[in-house]
């Protein structure tokens, strides 16, 4: 294979490369129009610049004049000779159309006619600038009575060059030299690994690319362009000397000739002082030419200048006397997608053999010295390298987004409709993978809210909006997951139009529609055959548009889902995993007599474990309708048994009465899935893994219950569960209609005293600790040995980020633990924190659920809420924010903003029923300076705004005799009290539930024990 063969390949990725991004910069300028951006015209001509440039070292002439023209017609919009409206914009894009397929049918291009786009774009050149001369430069050459007397170098260039004349008379007046570089394909660029891109790159570092041309003048034949080193000639113009361009471009200086451009010079001498002497062709031994010949300089017709032709303007000429500094870019290496795909198998497999060496050496740590930290630091290398493949295969997804521009453009423009496109989140990034299955998805919701969610102007004008409608596409990280929104400002979807048209088709029946919430009526559209359209067009009717979109997603272990408001407009959410080949997962397992079968769920899907004790089964487990809920602080959860739903016991507590049968604690994992939440009652939780996902196998690929299957520690087979298909087989219908019954029956029970829920656990030591379990984000097992310490503070490397790590025994008055750097610890990395901070403790021993007695008076401390007994055990309970400011007070200055400007403190009423809660929010406010009355619930807090004023209310939702929801009605029903800024500070977590509070009257909304972000809220909220 040929340099020429093995070159072509790269060109065509990185031209094409340099197409995805000039595309959206035109409809960026077209939606500019009057103000365009110099920066993204500039942008546009660098990719054509280096297209067109790279295009010449393979003599792709139809390449390099397309893009020569294109390069004229933006000079034209950016010098405001031309305004960018539709029509020189379809030029544009049809020039680029055109380009692109060139590039897709590089071999045969020179066989396409391109007259067409070209004359589109020429029509505007010719309109609106006069004709350029174009001269030929030539090499300068010695006389002939000095060449007998010297060896002649071989000449740089064997042809002629064509320039518009301006550009000449601009590079002379600036002070540039001109010179004709010689580059060889094999020699200058393959040899020293370089693409043409680069190569050109690097030229405009150093001055300015102006013309170019394919030698082949030395190829008699098929056999010599084989076997002989082909050559490309660039015309450069630059300030440089040439054994400097000869240094910066790393070619041998033989290779560079000066150009001859006296007559320019000499002419332009009769306006300006010479700002450089004209340089004289060397010869090898260094000394100038006393004798050069006469300039060969010829002129063309007045015409337009030819494709290979410089246009004016293209490229900012550099200022005589100033140095142009080299740029030094990183290196980098190009390797194939498979190539990739093999090193993610290899990690894939290392990740298995890490877990079964761990699984085997582990009961061997205390018996043989040194080995904990060995495994440790295979463990520790075999995770980084993991995670350094999987962000080689890692891909911004605006590579999807780019082509929704142009999409957009088109349908608007042929279904007569405005409407704007708006991108964020560009540059989040997802598996490759991933990447490719996105498109498909994507495209279908974007079409759709072009055809059925954006009004035609005029309808959008009678309904007071304004006449451009907005597409909006949003990416974004959060939970380990990436959240994808395509929403829109249309006539949103009807729920009741929907199940109508579904009934029409067959797809439902009238008794299925009558029970479904609006909710369900609206995901109707996910159906397959489904279409709210009677005639089939181009673009929807056929039924099949928003079936792939579900489909595709699922089957990436992602969600859909759909809010949308009549009139107002709809958003639709993809949550989608980073990546779908190597995940972490919770190792599960059911006991059964023929032996344990063990179940791997996702982390992702996981938002928290709860153990609940067989003496509060009755208390926390109830029955709705047909279906057990769990009571979890201010909510009811659906529960479903993991045993029933795969079918693999015949006697599962599941069927029984849970209220009856208190044996044995129940295991619950609290699962998610879109909107979605339940739990899910498993026999035993086992561990943590990291697994590699294969396909399900062929003969289970029917069974909705599993995602796939992957290899444990131990060499079994474990299947992964999909929690999307458990809760479909579980057949929890009428969920939104049984809500207000959970909701009621939650507002009863809540009467009782609330419990709270701690992970307890110990410090290596006699004493006992424990924090509220929603405080918590994760627990990390780490080697004592990988903590490192900078003067008196410790830290961990934990996921990029230094982590600065807090010891108990430093701050409170507790017992100073033995530890050794052979031993293991945990680190509690809590929620909700501004700075990486962590808490380091020996192990966990349990969590329980609690009517918490705290004792403030017996044991005191900074960073210490006081004490209670849990589990029959007296037990600490540090304030962990409190802990935090001392640790670190330069992160962690809690304002004293309670003051006010005549000295009085502002006074806050807090309304919260339950004591623990009622005393943390209380020591936070007076913390930050606040006066502070409690009520222990809405009727209580009622009753104190009618006789004392105060500053600001804070409201718990969910208390008795009086709610949230009642309080913040009758405040903002009161005259005196309607102003009032009130927060709402709550532990309920559910989506959109923020929303309504703000429509109910709430100034803030804040999750409880958040102390920094509720007085950093609450701060504002008393400003406004």
């Amino acid at each position: 294979m040929s340099d020429f063969d093995e070159l072509m390949p790269v060109f065509v990725e990185e031209a094409r490369q340099h197409l995805q991004t000039i595309e959206p910069d035109i409809l960026t300028i077209e939606q500019s129009r009057d103000e365009i951006d110099p920066g993204v015209i500039n942008r546009i001509f660098r990719g054509i610049h280096s297209i067109k440039g790279a295009s010449g070292f393979f003599g792709l002439q139809n390449i390099g004049k397309l893009s020569h023209i294109i390069e004229n017609s933006l000079a034209l919009l950016r010098d405001g000779k031309i305004t960018a409206d539709s029509q020189i914009i379809d030029a544009l894009l049809r020039s680029v159309d055109t380009l692109r397929e060139l590039l897709d049918n590089v071999e045969t291009s020179e066989e396409f006619n391109i007259d067409s786009p070209v004359a589109s774009l020429q029509h505007f050149v010719d309109n609106a600038a006069e004709p350029q001369k174009t001269v030929i430069v030539a090499e300068k050459k010695p006389d002939r009575e000095d060449m007998g007397n010297h060896t002649e170098k071989p000449s740089a260039s064997s042809g002629k060059f064509h320039v518009n004349e301006a550009d000449i008379a601009d590079m002379v007046s600036n002070g540039l030299h001109l010179y004709a570089v010689k580059i060889f394909l094999s020699k200058d660029l393959k040899q020293k690994n370089r693409t043409p891109f680069e190569f050109i790159n690097i030229m405009e570092s150093l001055g300015q690319y102006m013309d170019s041309f394919l030698d082949i003048g030395n190829v008699s034949g098929l056999s010599d362009c084989l076997d002989n080193d082909l050559a490309f000639d660039v015309l450069f113009a630059t300030v440089l000397e040439p054994e400097i361009v000869a240094e910066g471009l790393d070619i041998a200086e033989s290779s560079i000739a000066v150009m001859d451009i006296d007559k320019f010079r000499k002419s332009s001498e009769k306006k300006h002082k010479p700002k450089t002497a004209p340089l004289q062709p060397r010869h090898k031994n260094g000394a100038e030419n006393p004798g050069a010949e006469k300039p060969d300089m010829q002129t063309a017709d007045s015409a337009p200048a030819p494709a290979d032709a410089e246009s004016r303007n293209n490229a900012p000429a550099l200022p005589s006397g100033k140095k142009t500094a080299i740029v030094h870019t990183e290196e980098k290496i190009r390797v194939s997608v498979s190539f990739l795909n093999d090193l993610m198998n290899l990690a894939g497999e290392l990740v298995l053999g890490r877990n079964q060496l761990l699984q085997i050496a582990m009961p061997m740590v205390k018996t043989t010295p040194g080995l904990n930290p060995v495994l440790q630091h295979v463990n520790r290398v075999t995770s980084e390298m993991q995670e350094r493949i999987m962000l080689m295969r890692m891909q911004p997804i605006s590579l999807v987004f780019g082509k929704f521009h142009r999409l957009v453009r088109s349908l608007a423009k042929k279904h007569h409709k405005e409407v704007r496109l708006v991108i964020f989140g560009e540059d989040v990034e997802l598996d490759k993978s991933i990447i490719e299955g996105l498109s498909d998805p994507l495209t279908h919701l974007v079409r759709n809210s072009v055809d059925h969610g954006i009004e035609a102007p005029d309808e959008r004008e009678k309904l007071g909006k304004p006449r451009q409608g907005t597409i909006e596409l949003r990416a974004f990280h959060q939970g380990g997951q990436v959240h994808l929104l395509v929403s829109d400002d249309g006539r949103g979807v009807d729920g009741k139009f929907v199940a109508t048209k579904a009934l029409e088709k067959g797809i439902i029946t009238r008794s299925f529609m009558d029970a479904m919430t609006e909710k369900d009526r609206v995901r109707l559209i996910f159906r397959a055959g489904f279409s709210t359209l009677d005639k089939v067009t181009d673009l929807s009717g056929r039924g099949v548009g928003m079936d792939v979109v579900i489909t595709n997603i699922e089957m990436m272990g992602g969600t859909v889902d759909v809010d949308t408001s009549v009139g107002k407009g709809t958003k639709i959410t993809l949550v989608l995993p980073l990546t779908l080949a190597i995940v972490s997962g919770l190792l599960i397992s059911s006991q059964q007599n023929r032996g344990d079968q063990f179940f791997i769920i996702p982390e992702v899907d996981i938002d928290e474990l709860v153990r609940v004790k067989p003496e509060e089964i009755k208390i926390r487990i109830n029955k709705i309708q047909d279906a057990h809920v769990l009571r979890l602080r201010d909510v009811l959860l659906p529960l479903v048994s993991l045993n029933k739903v795969l079918g693999i016991s015949e006697t599962d507590r599941a069927e029984s009465d849970f209220t009856q049968d208190i044996s044995k604690p129940l295991r619950v994992l609290l699962v998610k899935h879109g909107s979605a939440r339940y739990g899910l009652i498993v026999d035993s939780i086992v561990s943590t893994e990291e697994i590699v996902v294969k396909p399900l196998p062929r003969y289970l690929k029917k069974m909705k219950t599993f995602s796939g299957v992957t290899i444990l520690g131990n060499g079994t087979v474990s299947l992964i569960l999909d929690v999307a298909g458990i809760l479909k087989k579980a057949d929890i219908r009428n969920m939104e209609e049984i809500r207000e019954e959970m909701k009621s029956l939650s507002d009863s029970i809540r009467t009782e005293q609330e419990l709270q829920t701690f992970l307890l656990f110990d410090n290596r030591t006699e004493e006992r600790f424990a924090l509220p379990l929603e405080l918590i984000s994760r627990i990390e097992l780490v080697s004592a040995s990988d903590i490192e310490r900078i003067k008196d503070r410790h830290f961990l490397q934990y996921h990029d980020k230094k982590l600065r790590l807090i010891f108990l025994e430093d701050y409170l008055p507790v017992q100073r633990p033995e530890r050794s750097p052979d031993d293991t610890v945990c680190i509690i990395v809590p929620k909700q924190t501004s700075y990486p901070l962590g808490i380091v403790m020996n192990r966990v021993i349990n969590t329980v659920a609690a009517a918490v007695e705290l004792d403030t008076a017996t044991i005191t401390a900074p960073g210490l809420f006081g004490t209670a007994v849990l589990d029959k055990r007296i037990t600490l309970i540090p304030d962990m924010y409190r802990l935090f400011e001392l640790a670190a007070p330069e992160w962690y200055n809690t304002e004293k903003a309670g003051g006010t400007g005549s000295g009085r403190k502002r006074r806050i009423l807090l309304a919260e029923d339950t004591p623990f809660f009622r005393m943390v929010e209380s020591k936070y406010l007076k913390s930050a300076g606040y006066e502070v009355i409690v009520a222990e619930d809405g009727e209580k807090a009622m009753q104190i705004l009618e006789n004392e004023p105060v500053d600001a209310v804070i409201l718990d939702i969910v208390m008795p005799r009086m709610n949230g929801w009642d309080t913040i009605g009758a405040i903002r029903a009161d005259e005196r009290l309607r102003h009032l800024p009130v927060m709402a500070v709550t532990s309920l977590s559910e989506e959109n539930l923020a929303e309504k509070g703000f429509k109910a009257g709430f100034d803030e909304w804040e999750l409880k024990l958040n102390k920094t972000s509720m007085l950093k809220k609450l701060t504002k909220m008393m400003k406004k």
